[in-house]
Parts: C-alpha cells; structure tokens; sequence
C-alpha cells in the first residue's frame, strides 16, 4: 500500500484526477499488464489508492508543506500522538503508569516502525486512541452527573474520530464496533442510559465511514470500487 498511496497523492498533486492515464494502451490494447498490481478499478478507469481516500489527501496536503519529507512526518507524528494519548488514558487508571505507557507505544511497539513508512497505520492509532479517551471522558462525565452538552460533546468528538479511524483503515470499523460494545456493557453494569448513547455515537461514526467511502468510491470510480488483482 505504500506505494500506491504516494502514488495516487501525486497524481492527485500533478493532475487533480484520482484516475491513471492509460499510457500503456499502445502497447498493452487488452489491458492485461497494467501497472499497480492491486488498484482500485471502476467503469471510470483504475485509482492506485481509492479505498480510503482520506490517506491520499493528507499526504497531498504534507507535500505542499513539506515535499516528500512530509510523507513520513505524518507516519512520525501519527505515532507521537498515539503515544501522548495513550498514556493519558492510561493516566485515568493510573498516574504513575502514564509515563511508562508512552514510552512503551513511543518506542516499544510496532509504532516506532510504522513511523518510518507512508501507511495510515500510525495515524489510526492515533485517532482510535483520540476515540477511546474522548470515550471514556465522555462516559465520567455521565457518570459524575455532567450537564447533558457536555456529555454529548465528548460522545460526539468520540464518533468522529471513530469516524475518521475507519476513514483511515479498514479495522478502524472493528475498532468502533468493539468501542461500541464496551460504551453498551458499561451502560447495563452501571445502568446507565449514557452507555447507549456512547455506543450509538461509535456506531453512527463506522456508518458515517461507510457511507462517505461507498459515495467516495461511486465518485472516483463510479462503482463500488473492487481491488483488482492483475496476473
């Protein structure tokens, strides 16, 4: 994936299309060799990168600040975030374990190694950890007895960052399913109606995903945009 996502950022960059020109039609007038082994293909031509779209679009808006160098900035501070974020959810279980957990993410994880590559992977962790944080702020407030805005501002910003993980990578639909789930059975063991509606906000996030994509994918693809595996 990584490079079909810098790819289809410079096209984006160099041609404001997310389609490939069909400069092999010369030579290749089947079709049978064309590059970038899986693309996503559609009646309107071959995207290298259209399943997330999102990805793509960060990496042009890194280019123009940074050149090629931006590329890997948003990997570093994708894991630098992850790891501020996790020890400040670890900081709600434990003050003396934040320390130790952003470290541990930082510079004992499969992070460190994800920052040095143009993959979503760091940034997803990031906002999955944003998702989780702001979760479970939203539901101490509930539980502390919160005025309801407040509450459901937390719960908000949590779906969409659930929103924008699922945006990102495809797990991030697991990911808020399973955020859902937690926010439900934290709701029937306190007996707390907030518990629902927390895991309605990470469930509205995965569907905002999933609908914004499928319309994405019409859009560039006009279909819904199969990965095509060439022999």
């Amino acid at each position: 994936d990584e490079g079909e996502a810098i790819i289809q950022a410079q096209l984006l960059d160099h041609t404001g299309s997310w389609i490939m020109p069909a400069t092999t039609r010369v030579l290749d007038p089947t079709g049978v060799a064309q590059p970038i082994h899986l693309a996503n293909s559609g009646p309107k031509g071959r995207a290298p990168y259209a399943k997330h779209p999102l990805y793509p679009v960060l990496l042009v808006g890194a280019f123009a600040i940074a050149g090629t160098d931006g590329y890997w900035l948003l990997s570093i501070l994708g894991t630098l975030a992850a790891a501020l974020l996790a020890g400040r959810l670890a900081r709600r279980i434990d003050r003396r374990a934040e320390r130790l957990v952003l470290w541990s993410v930082a510079a004992a994880s499969p992070l460190l190694f994800d920052s040095a590559w143009v993959l979503a992977h760091s940034l997803g962790a990031a906002t999955a950890a944003a998702a989780a944080l702001l979760m479970v702020k939203g539901l101490d407030a509930a539980r502390q007895g919160a005025g309801a805005r407040q509450v459901a501002v937390l719960l908000g910003a949590a779906g969409l960052a659930v929103a924008v993980t699922a945006g990102l990578r495809s797990e991030g639909v697991v990911f808020g399913i399973a955020l859902a789930a937690g926010a439900a059975v934290w709701g029937v063991v306190e007996r707390r109606v907030g518990g629902m509606g927390a895991a309605a906000s990470a469930l509205i996030g995965v569907g905002v995903d999933r609908l914004a994509e499928r319309t994405a994918s019409h859009a560039i693809l006009g279909s819904g945009g199969a990965v095509e595996a060439l022999p």
